[in-house]
């Protein structure tokens, strides 16, 4: 119970410290900031941050998947330094009450059967906060490790263009043999001289 009690009393230390590890996912609060004024009421009290707003977001029904509401609304509000009241939950998020879905992530109806993320607790007549337990900052890091891993991971690098083939060189046709000519080659305009034959000289030696 002391532990319960040390966080509660030290709730805004807690929040703070775990809301500065979350890493605001758009996606995933734009339903709640589709529902809240573009002009932040001053009854409302302080404006979440979009950390906040995340960090209350991975925790909503619809987790992951984005398009959570005002019931996460109402977590983001609980987890501010002053809590929030029900008139504050209708004025942001023009809601009514919304304690099944904090009860569940807390302890639960009546005291059992909650996933115990958070202690919830009253601050004051009509307001009530919620604080991180050990468990609850454990999931929380979970969920942000799924909800930002897919831009932790490199990018495959493109693919490499395929090189074009050279073309063949074409298949020149082997050149015809021209054959020699027999007929005295021209000099000048005269017949060049045509050595006879070594067996016509020595015919003629012998003649």
């Amino acid at each position: 119970m002391s532990k319960l009690t040390d966080l509660i009393d030290n709730r805004e230390a807690v929040n703070a410290a775990v809301v500065a590890t979350v890493q605001p996912v758009s996606h995933l609060i734009s339903g709640m900031k589709a529902l809240m004024p573009k002009a932040w009421p001053a009854m409302a009290g302080t404006r979440p941050s979009d950390a906040l707003l995340t960090a209350a977001a991975v925790f909503s029904k619809r987790g992951l998947q984005g398009g959570a509401g005002c019931e996460a609304g109402f977590v983001a509000l609980q987890l501010r330094p002053e809590g929030a009241t029900l008139q504050q939950l209708a004025v942001a998020f023009n809601a009514g009450p919304a304690h099944n879905h904090t009860r569940a992530l807390a302890d639960g109806a009546g005291g059992k059967g909650g996933l115990h993320y958070f202690v919830r607790a009253k601050a004051g007549t009509g307001v009530f906060t919620l604080t991180f337990t050990d468990k609850g900052t454990k999931q929380l890091a979970a969920l942000m490790a799924q909800a930002t891993g897919a831009a932790d991971v490199p990018a495959k690098a493109p693919a490499k263009a395929k090189r074009a083939r050279k073309p063949k060189p074409a298949t020149q046709a082997p050149a015809a043999d021209t054959p020699a000519s027999d007929a005295p080659e021209v000099t000048g305009g005269q017949v060049a001289d045509v050595p006879a034959p070594v067996g016509d000289a020595v015919d003629a030696a012998h003649a």
